[in-house]
């Protein structure tokens, strides 16, 4: 109403206008009209420019999230695989000989939960690989020139070892390997258990993602060396290893950031990107999201240049409209209409914007509900707790069908019975060290008073969502384990105290033809009775047989014949 309004306001001037001052006045609005249209186009341009740059950056940022989520959990589990495989290894290497059979069928066991493997073997001491290889008639492999075995021999508590990419041996492929210190009884060096992951398991894993035609997305070292990269070149090995980097990455990595979003014109392939990187939990790994600009702007590209030809059509009929006099009225009137369909395009083109950012964060939180789906699903024990207050923050179902929802509560009141403080394995006190700095898995066998079960727990520092470290814990249950301990122990004491009380009478016995004296073990000569009744069960009474008592005492025996006689009759 205000546009029409105005018509009859503006008529009257010019209608008494001299035909100068008329062109005069046409040409000056002309002109604001079109330095508007300019100022409001150029707004427009960058302010859809940096809606675009925005919407890269959380793609980005999200995709490496996920990413770094995906990688650790499968980590994870290698991780605490390979524990199992080390304290199955340990406790037969400190009790008895090892079964090479046993031990190979067990390897073959854990190696099929990890299907992400390439490979789940044991090395001695020496390097040479012994268990998991494929039997005795499968080649032998010694590495006791890798990274990974070297450090894990030298370091004792070096932990998990995440060794430089190698050319497999076994396999004949390129390869990450996982290394974990084996010790003997008396904490000495008796080999690694390692696992190797192939290289292009992580290019698969980035394949999955649209990243656009020119982006890119790497697994870098603890130097940002580069391990996978998708796009995969034809030759792998020509990229392992390249520790090229942008200006700006090179910068916040030196900084000590574990994560980073960034635009770069120099990306390593000199293709500008917006770059997102993360830190993989404690492993010393990163992860490298990269969208190209001429992917992300594509369409921006296209969008600029619709409004440029719709910005030309409308300064030519601004200028046109300058040279009709006698219908300047229509085309303000043309072109106001042009204007606000122009403005309805942008309204719209906005709107969609908006619900592409709110499909982006649609897509972080399905991220975040696979991962709670993953913790879930796990048969054991998990949940966080603040360590400064026992506050339960998290669990999973295996928690909430065991204990019901603790969500809220402190941990040593609601998951054991008649506590008055928090139990005396917590580990609180050891999973942080100096400078606020994670101390790793601590591991500890606790009995749960409610439940009535045993459990191993696996507790660690986490980084928790508002910046905070957490305690969070994976507990299995390990009932059955115990039982069968303890029953093997009751089995030992009583084959030991049935041994203790069997004596017995064996080899061959130096005995007097005259006397029937028997030589001991001392080389004295001791009665028949007294040696048989210390080496057995045996007791004696003394008697004499009726030969003997003739030739001795004949006066006090009957006759022969008679005695004879009484004995047949």
């Amino acid at each position: 109403m205000h546009r029409h309004d105005s018509i009859p306001h503006t008529a009257a001037p010019i209608a008494t206008a001299s035909s100068t001052g008329y062109i005069k006045w046409i040409a000056l609005s002309v002109t604001l009209i079109n330095i508007f249209a300019i100022m409001v186009g150029v707004l427009y341009v960058r302010s859809s420019r940096y809606q675009y740059e925005q919407k890269s950056s959380i793609i980005a940022q999200s995709i490496a999230q996920i990413l770094e989520k995906t990688i650790a959990f499968e980590l994870d589990k290698i991780h605490l695989v390979m524990l199992t495989v080390k304290d199955a290894f340990e406790n037969e290497h400190a009790h008895d000989p090892i079964d090479a059979q046993r031990l190979n069928a067990f390897l073959a066991h854990q190696k099929a939960r990890l299907p992400i493997t390439a490979r789940l073997l044991i090395a001695d001491e020496q390097g040479l690989v012994k268990y998991g290889i494929g039997g005795d008639s499968a080649p032998a492999i010694t590495i006791n020139d890798r990274e990974y075995y070297i450090k894990s021999r030298d370091i004792r508590d070096a932990g998990l070892c995440i060794g430089e990419p190698v050319f497999s041996r076994l396999i004949k492929t390129w390869v990450l390997p996982l290394a974990l210190r084996l010790n003997k009884a008396d904490g000495s060096f008796a080999g690694v258990v390692f696992a190797t992951i192939e290289i292009t398991h992580f290019a698969k894993i980035f394949s999955v993602v649209d990243i656009g035609q020119h982006g890119g997305i790497s697994l870098r070292d603890k130097e940002m060396g580069i391990i996978a990269r998708y796009p995969s070149p034809p030759d792998v090995a020509s990229i392992i290893g390249n520790k090229t980097l942008s200006p700006e990455l090179k910068k916040l990595f030196n900084e000590g950031n574990s994560a980073g979003t960034f635009f770069t014109p120099t990306s390593w392939d000199n293709v500008a990107k917006v770059v997102s990187y993360r830190k993989i939990s404690e492993y010393p790994l990163y992860v490298n999201v990269g969208i190209a600009a001429k992917d992300y702007l594509a369409d921006w590209r296209k969008e600029s240049a619709i409004l440029i030809g719709i910005a030309l059509v409308f300064f030519t009929l601004t200028f046109f409209s300058a040279l009709i006099t006698y219908r300047y009225i229509t085309v303000l009137r043309k072109t106001s209409i042009a204007l606000a369909k122009a403005h309805e395009k942008l309204e719209e083109k906005v709107k969609m914007r908006t619900l592409q950012l709110d499909s982006a964060n649609i897509s972080l939180k399905e991220g975040h509900s696979r991962l709670i789906t993953v913790l879930n699903s796990i048969d054991a024990i998990v949940y966080v707790t603040d360590m400064e207050t026992y506050e339960i923050l998290f669990i999973n179902d295996y928690v909430k069908n065991l204990f019901g929802d603790i969500t809220g509560k402190k941990c040593w009141q609601t998951m054991q019975r008649d506590q008055d403080g928090p139990c005396s394995f917590c580990t609180n006190n050891t999973l942080v060290g100096q400078d606020n700095i994670p101390t790793g898995v601590h591991q500890a066998e606790y009995f749960n008073t409610i439940t009535g079960r045993w459990y191993e727990g696996h507790d660690r520092a986490i980084l928790w969502i508002d910046g905070s470290l957490k305690r969070m814990q994976i507990a299995t249950d390990i009932t059955e384990r115990k039982q069968a301990e303890e029953d093997k122990e009751k089995l030992i004491a009583s084959l030991r105290e049935a041994l203790d009380k069997v004596k017995q009478l064996s080899g061959m016995l130096p005995i007097c033809s005259v006397c029937k004296k028997i030589r001991d073990d001392t080389g004295y000569w001791t009665q028949l009775e007294a040696y048989i009744h210390t080496h057995s069960e045996a007791e004696f009474s003394h008697s004499i047989c009726p030969e003997c008592a003739r030739k001795l005492y004949p006066e006090y025996c009957d006759a022969p014949h008679d005695e004879e006689h009484n004995d047949t009759g």
